[in-house]
């Protein structure tokens, strides 16, 4: 998934952005035109809480396969800066293995439109929007979705509780451990 997080490139450091999976619009093209295996994780094995820390920054991913093969999601995003954005939707299995969730998706208005793709690949769970539909309404401060990614290490527990799919309880979830 992508956050464009130009506006606060000023916020983070190159260091605090490639640890917490976080890009900017210039990193994603590179990303999208490199050829990349996937070695896809089952539905089953995608179940659960994934979070990734690094001080005040916090991302955190709740994911739950449903029996019809979509996806029950949150997500939640907090930076530095105290800004964050967070969503939480059933995303529909795709043609590319993976899951997509629309939101207002033919909205006249950009900043409400909401396409989102979730994926496993090589071990992580990547979140990312469309560059026109990049979820900005579900975000603070001028930031969009971009590349969001959790590592199979981030990966807390397999079983998410439904307090991952509930806005007030997710957006103040915290990692269970300090991660590097």
């Amino acid at each position: 998934m992508k956050y464009n997080f130009t506006p606060l490139l000023t916020l983070f450091s190159a260091a605090l952005i490639g640890g917490m999976g976080l890009s900017l619009a210039s990193d994603t093209k590179q990303a999208d035109s490199a050829s990349v295996a996937t070695q896809t994780k089952s539905p089953e094995s995608i179940s659960g809480k994934y979070c990734v820390s690094a001080g005040p920054a916090v991302q955190v991913l709740g994911a739950k396969p449903l029996d019809d093969g979509s996806l029950q999601f949150g997500l939640s995003v907090w930076f530095e800066s105290g800004q964050h954005c967070g969503l939480t939707g059933t995303a529909k299995p795709n043609a590319a293995g993976g899951w997509r969730f629309e939101e207002n998706i033919n909205s006249e208005n950009e900043e409400e439109r909401c396409g989102l793709d979730i994926k496993s690949a090589n071990g992580e769970i990547i979140v990312n929007a469309d560059e026109n539909a990049a979820c900005r309404s579900a975000c603070g401060g001028g930031a969009a979705i971009s590349n969001i990614t959790f590592p199979e290490k981030s990966q807390e527990n397999k079983r998410a509780v439904s307090g991952l799919f509930d806005p007030e309880t997710l957006y103040n979830t915290v990692c269970a451990a300090p991660q590097p």
